[in-house]
């Protein structure tokens, strides 16, 4: 009967500080950049709106979570924003996350870099991604966000109020 509740003690102790799987996920520390999200053959986006940074997009991967990263470009002056953290997951060929809702489906493809996106009827869009380095990726927007904030100061010369 003692060695009984020694094993149970054990047992409980062994199961409470056993290891736990990493935080870590295994795109951590990594980052994408893309310069245009939708097909360029459908011309959303203008030159103009390119280069104030409203395409500009990249997906930075820390603990776990896929943060989108993009100019707020209605803001003023324009900043740099970080849509959502969300949880991803590895395949031996792509990185997974889905939005909060489950609605869209995000697929990186870890060879080619290029992204899909697809909603729960079809597939939305694709883009082609580029690997940075993730500490620079407040650099990479800055030409972006100094430009939008150029044109907005013109913009803005003579207002009265």
């Amino acid at each position: 009967m003692k060695l009984m509740k020694v094993l149970v003690v054990a047992l409980v102790a062994g199961g409470v500080s056993a290891p736990v799987p990493s935080q870590a996920g295994e795109g951590d520390g990594k980052a994408v950049m893309c310069k245009f999200e939708n097909d360029p053959a459908e011309k959303t986006y203008t030159v103009g709106a390119q280069l104030v940074g409203r395409p500009l997009t990249g997906v930075h991967f820390a603990s776990n979570l896929a943060a989108k990263i993009t100019i707020a470009a209605w803001l003023r002056p324009r900043a740099i924003q970080r849509i959502g953290e969300f949880k991803y997951w590895t395949t031996n060929t792509h990185i997974w996350w889905e939005n909060s809702s489950g609605h869209k489906r995000f697929s990186l493809d870890r060879k080619t870099l290029q992204l899909e996106l697809k909603d729960v009827f079809e597939v939305k869009q694709h883009a082609q991604y580029e690997l940075i380095e993730a500490e620079k990726i407040d650099a990479y927007f800055q030409p972006y966000l100094d430009y939008g904030n150029a044109l907005d100061e013109k913009e803005r010369e003579g207002n009265k109020i």
